[in-house]
C-alpha cells in the first residue's frame, strides 16, 4: 500500500460515518488533494457533522505529521514507504519520500516499511493544530544470501563484516510455527554509526529497556536487521523455540578505542516501539584481525549493540529577532563524538515560553539542532564535562518537569525569519515566486516553485507551494543567516491566456514582507513594461543582522532562469526543452459496455503544462478526462475483440510521448440497466429500500439543508418525494412506507405512510431524549426499531398499527454512537437480532457493539470490537459474516466467539484497492459492495469508484467487479445498495470538483 491509498482508504472511513456531504467534502479535500498537500499541513483537519447520521456540527482536533524519508545508503528518497500508526496502516511516502497526515492529538507509535528496506519504528507525541517533522533514513538490505535450513551454515557480509552461523536442524514458519528445511533466503540490513546521517535510521529513538525496566538512552556499535524467507519468499522465518545462533558485529574503527570488553545487546520490540536488552555480546578478534562483539541471539529482527549512555543534559529558549520565545520547535541533540544523541527530543516540542532541554553525553560534544517549520538547523554544539548534574531518562519518565531544575542553562537562541507573501486576484493567471541569495561559501541560490524546488540548507530559504490559502497562492521563508541581497522577483507562467492578460499588472499581483509578526513592506507592478518578469524587491541583510529592503520595480522580458540576480554573472540559461515521460496502468481486458479508469502518472522534466489525447482505434472513442486518470467508456462487443488504446501526451513546446496498448474487450459481465443522476450539488442518496413488487427504490436524499425521502421507479425516475428536516432510516414493506425522524430537541419520530409517499397512516414520538441515531427493521409481523438516548440503546418492536410488542435496553458507551445504513439485521433463520454500533470516544481508541437479541426482546450477546472503523454485519443460518477495518471478512458463531474462517480482500490480487461497507446474501452467494481506489504507475491517489464482490459461503472469491458509472466525475461513493436476483440497485454521489451529487445506478450482475 502507499501513501494516497492508506489516505484514501482511511477516508472513506469517515465518509462512511457521516452522510454529511459537507464533512466528506473537506475531508476528501485535505486529504486526496495530491498537489500542494505539505504546504497546506496546518489546516484544521476534520469538518462538520450532522447528516442523516451525525449528531450535530463538531470540529475534530487534529494534530500533524509529515515524514521526509530517503534511504540511509544513497540519500535518495524512498518512495511507496507504508506508514503504521499504532499499528493501523495509514499513509504511503510520495515520489519524493514524503509522508504527510493528520491524527489526533496523543501519542503513537509510527512503523515504516518498505520494499528492500529493513523496518523503522520510533514513538511521538501529536499536538493539537502543531506539525511534527521527522527525517528518516531507511536501512537498505544490501546483503543477500541463499542457504539450506536443514543444513545450517555460515553467513557473512564481507562490507560490513556481520556474521551469523546456523546450527542447522531447520527453521520456524512464522505463519503457523511448523519447521521449515528447504532453502532460505536471508536479507541483512546495517546502519554505520560512523556516519551521522544514518543515525536517523536507528529505530526506536536511541530508547531501550534495561534487565530491571529502566529507560536508558543508548550508544550504538551498529546495528543489523535480519529478515530470513523460504526460497519462493511465501513464508517468513525464524529460530525455533529453544535454538540460538551466533552472531558477530565488527567493531567501526573509529570505536576500536571505547568498547569495553562485553556490550549489552539489544534487540527492537515494535510494539512497544524501545529497544529490549537480551544478553551481552564479548569483544573478541577473528580471524581476519578485526575486533569484533560475538554472543547468541534466539530469534531475529533488529539486533544493536549498545551500551547506556552517562547522560546529562542542558536547557535553553528558542526566541525570534524581537526575543519572542517561538513555540512548537523541535529540538534535539546528536552527538558529536559519540554514537547517539537524544533523539526524543524530536518529539518534544517548546511551549509558549520556547523552552526546551535535551539530554547529551556526560564529558561529550553533542549538536543541537532546532526544526521550526521544517526547516532543520544547528543552533549550538555544547561540550559537557564530568561536573555536570546526572540526568537520566528513566528521571524524566518519572517527573518530566525535574529537568527545568536540574539541566543547566546553555542560553537564548535567535532563529531570525523573513515571510514573503505572493498573491494576486486574477486567479486564471499562474504566477511564481523567485527568490534568490548569499550561500554561506561563495555563490548564490536561486529557488523556485518549478525546476530548483526547496532547500532545506543554510541559508534556509523555502518556497511553499501555491493554492493552499485562497489569498495566499504563494509564500516563502527566508532565515537569512548570511549577509547579503535576497532578491524577490515574480515569473508570469501565461502572459499569452487573454483570459489572464498580457502585463503584470493585470494579474493583480502583491507582493508583502513579513518580519517580526508584521508586514514592513508591500510592492505591486508597475503600471508599464509588458515583460514577463517582475524584478520586485531586494532585502539586504547586514552583518549585524538589520535589514532593509528596497524596490527595484522592473519589468522586463526573461524566462524561468534568468535574470534574476542582481549581479548578471551568477545568471544561467534555462536548460533544452526535455520531453516528459508517461506511464498509463493499462488492463490487458476489459468488459464492454462500462466504464474503465485508466491511472496515469506523467512526469515533465521542464514542468510544462502537458496535454493528454486518447484514441481507440485511432478514432476518437469515448473518453472523459480526470485528474490522473482517462475514463473510457468501452464499447459494446458480442465476442472478445482487440482494440488499440493510444494516448498522445504532449509539452506544447515540442515534446511529445505516444503509447499504444492492446486491450481485449470481452461482452460485458456487468451490465449498467440505468442510472439517474441529479444535479442537486453538496448532496447525496444515502440508504436504499426495494419494493418488489414493483422494483422501485427508496432513498433518502442527504442535503445539507433538509433530508427528502425519494421513490425511484423500475425505470430509474422520480416518482414521489416527501419532505423531512432530517431523516435516519426508511424501511418498506408490501403495505407501507415506514420513516424514522428528528424533529430536534431530542424527539425523534417515527411515521407509516402509503407507498406514493402521500397519505399519512400514523405518526408517533419514538423518544424525548434521543441522540445521534434510530434504525429500522421490517418482519412479517412488525417493526424492530434501535435507537440512542444519553445512556442507553433502546430496542423495540412495533406493531403494524405503532403499538410497542417490547422493549429492551443496553447501556450506551462513546461520546458518540452511529449506526450506519444496514447496521441492524435479522437472521432469516432463527430471527435473532443483530445491531451494529460504531462507538466513538472524545479520547482513547472507538470500538464496535454488536449486539444479538432474540426476536422475543432478550440480549443473548454483546461483542465488541476494538475497530477504526465501522463493523458490518451480516447473520445468516448458523454463521455471522462480519466485515472489519472495510477489509477483513470474518464468519463467526452465533454469539460471535468463534472465529470459523476469514479473508482478507487484498490477498486476491483482483481484488487489490478493493474495500467493503454493506454485505448481503442472495441465492447462496455473499456480495459485498463497496468501492475501489485507483493509483498510477507513481502510486499516487487517481480517484474511487463502486464495486461489487461475490464470494460463496464459505468466502472463496467468485469475482470482484468495479462499478463505472457514464456521468463525468472525479470520484463516485456507495452510502447504500440492494440485490435482488441478478439486479444491484446503488444509491450514492458522484463528485465533480469536491461537491457531491447524488445518484442511483441499476446493474445487472452475473
Amino acid at each position: 500500500m502507499n501513501e494516497k491509498k492508506i489516505i484514501a482508504f482511511i477516508s472513506v472511513f469517515f465518509i462512511l460515518t457521516s452522510l454529511s456531504v459537507s464533512y466528506s467534502i473537506e475531508t476528501g479535500k485535505r486529504i486526496y488533494e495530491k498537489k500542494n498537500i505539505i504546504s497546506c499541513g496546518k489546516k484544521n483537519g476534520g469538518g462538520s457533522g450532522g447528516g442523516s447520521t451525525g449528531g450535530g456540527s463538531q470540529t475534530l482536533e487534529q494534530g500533524y505529521i509529515l515524514l521526509k524519508i530517503k534511504n540511509a545508503n544513497s540519500n535518495s528518497p524512498v518512495s511507496q514507504a507504508q506508514i503504521f500508526v499504532n499499528g493501523t496502516p495509514t499513509a504511503l511516502s510520495s515520489e519524493n519520500g514524503i509522508v504527510y497526515f493528520s491524527t489526533p492529538p496523543g501519542d503513537y507509535n509510527i512503523k515504516i516499511i518498505a520494499q528492500s528496506f529493513a523496518p523503522y519504528s520510533f514513538k511521538t507525541k501529536v499536538s493539537k493544530d502543531e506539525i511534527s517533522y521527522f527525517d528518516i533514513k531507511l536501512a537498505p538490505y544490501r546483503f543477500s544470501q541463499t542457504f539450506n535450513a536443514q543444513l545450517g551454515g555460515e553467513i557473512k557480509d564481507e562490507s560490513t563484516g556481520t556474521k551469523i552461523i546456523f546450527q542447522g536442524g531447520g527453521l520456524r514458519k512464522k505463519s503457523d510455527g511448523t519447521l521449515y528445511t528447504g532453502n532460505a533466503v536471508i536479507n541483512i540490513a546495517y546502519l554505520d554509526p560512523q556516519r551521522a546521517d544514518q543515525l536517523f535510521g536507528f529505530p526506536g529513538n536511541f530508547v531501550g529497556v534495561n534487565s530491571n525496566g529502566e529507560k536508558v538512552l543508548l550508544e550504538t556499535f551498529g546495528p543489523m536487521e535480519v529478515k530470513i524467507f523460504s526460497e519462493d519468499l511465501s513464508q517468513e522465518l525464524d529460530l525455533p523455540p529453544g535454538v540460538t545462533a551466533y552472531v558477530e558485529f565488527q567493531v567501526p574503527d573509529s570505536l576500536k578505542n571505547s568498547t569495553p570488553e562485553t556490550v549489552p545487546l539489544w534487540y527492537f520490540n515494535e510494539s512497544s516501539g524501545e529497544w529490549v536488552y537480551e544478553g551481552l555480546l564479548v569483544k573478541s578478534i577473528n580471524e581476519d584481525g578485526k575486533e569484533i562483539l560475538k554472543g547468541y541471539v534466539s530469534h531475529f529482527s533488529w539486533w544493536n549493540p549498545d551500551i547506556p549512555s552517562e547522560t546529562t543534559c542542558i536547557q535553553g529558549v528558542i526566541k525570534d529577532e524581537k526575543g519572542n520565545p517561538i513555540s512548537g520547535a523541535q529540538v534535539w541533540s546528536e552527538g558529536v563524538d559519540y554514537t547517539g544523541g537524544d533523539f526524543t527530543g524530536a518529539s518534544r516540542k517548546t511551549g509558549a515560553d520556547g523552552k526546551f532541554f535535551v539530554f547529551v553525553r556526560k564529558a561529550g560534544k553533542a549538536k543541537i539542532i532546532a526544526n521550526i517549520n521544517g526547516v532543520k538547523r544547528e543552533i549550538a554544539q555544547i561540550q559537557t564535562t564530568m561536573s555536570y548534574p546526572s540526568y537520566y531518562f528513566k528521571d524524566w519518565i518519572q517527573n518530566p518537569s525535574s529537568a527545568w531544575n536540574i539541566c543547566p542553562i546553555a542560553g537564548d537562541f535567535t532563529i531570525r525569519n523573513i515571510k514573503i507573501i505572493l498573491r494576486w486576484g486574477n486567479k486564471k493567471c499562474d504566477l511564481d515566486l523567485h527568490i534568490t541569495g548569499p550561500k554561506p561559501s561563495s555563490g548564490r541560490f536561486h529557488i523556485a516553485k518549478k525546476l530548483w524546488g526547496q532547500i532545506n540548507t543554510d541559508p534556509y530559504a523555502e518556497i511553499e507551494s501555491e493554492d493552499c490559502e485562497e489569498d495566499y497562492p504563494e509564500m516563502a521563508y527566508i532565515d537569512p543567516t548570511v549577509a547579503g541581497i535576497y532578491r524577490v522577483s515574480v515569473f508570469h507562467n501565461n502572459p499569452n491566456d487573454t483570459n489572464c492578460g498580457r502585463f503584470l499588472k493585470d494579474a493583480g499581483a502583491l507582493i508583502q514582507v513579513w518580519h517580526r509578526g508584521k508586514v514592513v513592506f508591500t510592492a505591486s507592478p508597475p503600471p508599464h513594461g509588458n515583460g514577463d518578469l517582475w524584478k520586485a524587491i531586494d532585502i539586504t541583510v547586514a552583518t549585524d543582522g538589520s535589514l532593509s529592503i528596497t524596490e527595484v520595480r522592473e519589468v522586463v522580458d526573461g524566462d524561468y532562469c534568468s535574470p534574476y540576480h542582481p549581479d548578471p554573472s551568477y545568471e544561467t540559461p534555462c536548460p533544452q526543452n526535455q520531453p516528459p515521460s508517461a506511464s498509463f496502468s493499462v488492463p490487458s481486458q476489459v468488459d464492454g459496455s462500462s466504464v474503465v479508469y485508466i491511472p496515469y502518472y506523467i512526469s515533465d522534466p521542464d514542468g510544462d503544462n502537458i496535454r493528454i489525447l486518447a484514441y481507440q482505434d485511432g478514432q476518437s472513442g469515448e473518453f472523459i478526462y480526470g485528474d490522473g486518470f482517462v475514463a473510457w467508456h468501452t464499447p459494446s462487443v458480442r465476442s472478445p475483440r482487440n482494440f488499440n488504446l493510444s494516448f498522445v501526451v504532449d509539452d506544447r513546446k515540442g515534446g511529445r510521448v505516444v503509447q499504444t496498448h492492446s486491450v481485449l474487450v470481452n461482452p460485458p459481465t456487468v451490465l449498467k440497466i440505468w442510472e439517474t443522476a441529479l444535479g442537486i450539488g453538496a448532496s447525496v442518496f444515502g440508504d436504499a429500500e426495494l419494493l418488489t413488487s414493483d422494483e422501485s427504490i427508496y432513498t433518502i436524499n442527504d442535503q445539507w439543508w433538509a433530508d427528502p425521502v425519494v421513490k425511484i421507479s423500475k425505470s430509474g425516475k422520480i416518482s414521489a418525494q416527501r419532505n423531512f428536516s432530517r431523516v435516519f432510516d426508511v424501511a418498506i414493506t408490501s403495505g407501507s412506507v415506514y420513516i424514522a425522524y428528528d424533529l430536534g430537541a431530542g424527539i425523534f419520530g417515527l411515521g407509516k405512510y402509503s407507498h406514493d409517499l402521500a397519505t399519512t397512516f400514523w405518526e408517533i414520538a419514538l423518544t424525548t431524549s434521543g441522540r445521534h441515531f434510530a434504525k429500522l427493521y421490517p418482519v412479517s409481523d412488525g417493526l424492530y426499531v434501535v435507537f440512542s438516548t444519553n445512556s442507553n440503546y433502546i430496542i423495540r418492536k412495533y406493531n403494524f398499527d405503532g403499538g410497542v410488542v417490547w422493549e429492551t435496553t443496553s447501556p450506551r458507551a462513546g461520546s458518540v454512537s452511529r449506526c450506519h445504513d444496514r447496521c441492524m439485521k435479522v437472521n432469516p433463520t432463527n430471527g435473532d437480532i443483530y445491531i451494529s454500533i460504531f462507538e466513538d470516544f472524545s479520547s482513547g481508541p472507538d470500538q464496535q457493539r454488536i449486539l444479538r437479541v432474540s426476536s422475543s426482546g432478550s440480549i443473548l450477546a454483546t461483542k465488541i470490537f476494538n475497530d477504526w472503523s465501522p463493523v458490518v454485519v451480516l447473520p445468516y443460518n448458523n454463521s455471522v459474516y462480519i466485515v472489519r477495518l472495510w477489509l477483513l471478512i470474518e464468519k463467526y458463531d452465533l454469539d460471535m466467539n468463534t472465529l470459523i474462517s476469514s479473508v482478507n480482500i487484498w490477498s486476491y490480487p483482483e481484488l487489490e484497492d478493493f474495500w467493503i461497507s454493506e454485505l448481503s446474501i442472495n441465492s447462496g452467494y455473499l456480495y459485498g459492495v463497496g468501492g475501489k481506489s485507483f493509483y498510477n504507475s507513481n502510486m499516487e491517489f487517481v480517484r474511487e469508484s463502486m464495486a461489487i464482490t461475490k464470494f460463496d459461503l464459505n468466502l472463496n472469491l467468485i469475482y470482484g467487479k468495479v462499478l463505472g458509472i457514464s456521468t463525468q466525475s472525479d470520484s463516485e461513493r456507495m452510502f447504500g445498495s440492494v440485490i435482488s436476483g441478478n439486479y444491484l440497485y446503488v444509491v450514492g454521489g458522484y463528485q465533480v470538483a469536491n461537491i457531491f451529487y447524488p445518484i442511483v445506478v441499476k446493474y445487472r450482475i452475473p
